[in-house]
């Protein structure tokens, strides 16, 4: 059975355990501790940022939901010195249905509910041949705000695969497009 990974740049992306167990880590807060520990070695913190202001942030993602779905990758866009971090999420299915209309749903091209019609564009990876990437903005129902959604989705050996942030940060989504680019091109399946 194939699956997904992908070869993980570790100057600006963070891979998220997928599971807290003695053979990865017995706790999320641990991890997060010991991440920010990292992160923050050679730098002065200034403005009350700094390994605490980031431990927590980074407890916090590991906690949610969508980082404990154990069908869902998630990596951490932090490049160091920062406590900005941008979660990005990795997902492969089962592929069901029409090449195109699949990708289409999977990546969000469909223009209702937009706040404008979304940027479809055909994304080539070597690894994964050519797929679709999607920049979405739309309305949060919940509380109005925009939120930035920017997704890649390919069909490969009967898997669709999707990549995908969502962010109501458009500044920070926006300074990591060419990095989010960059692990959406390093995608690749493996042997489960």
């Amino acid at each position: 059975m194939r699956t997904v990974d992908v070869h993980l740049p570790t100057d600006v992306w963070i891979g998220m355990p997928g599971e807290w167990t003695q053979e990865t880590w017995p706790d999320s807060r641990d991890w997060a501790r010991e991440v920010a520990e990292i992160v923050w070695a050679d730098v002065v913190p200034t403005d009350g940022l700094g390994p605490d202001h980031l431990a927590l942030g980074l407890a916090m993602l590991a906690e949610s939901p969508l980082a404990n779905d154990p069908a869902r990758r998630t990596f951490l866009w932090l490049p160091p010195p920062t406590s900005a971090v941008l979660p990005v999420h990795l997902e492969a299915y089962a592929a069901d249905g029409d090449r195109d209309d699949a990708l289409r749903e999977l990546a969000g091209a469909d223009p209702a509910g937009a706040v404008e019609r979304p940027i479809v564009e055909p994304f080539l990876s070597d690894h994964l041949g050519e797929g679709l990437r999607v920049l979405r903005y739309a309305v949060d129902p919940a509380d109005g705000a925009v939120v930035l959604t920017l997704s890649y989705a390919w069909r490969a050996e009967g898997l669709d695969v999707l990549l995908w942030l969502s962010t109501f940060d458009t500044p920070l989504a926006c300074r990591a497009m060419d990095d989010v680019d960059d692990l959406a091109r390093a995608v690749h399946l493996v042997d489960d």
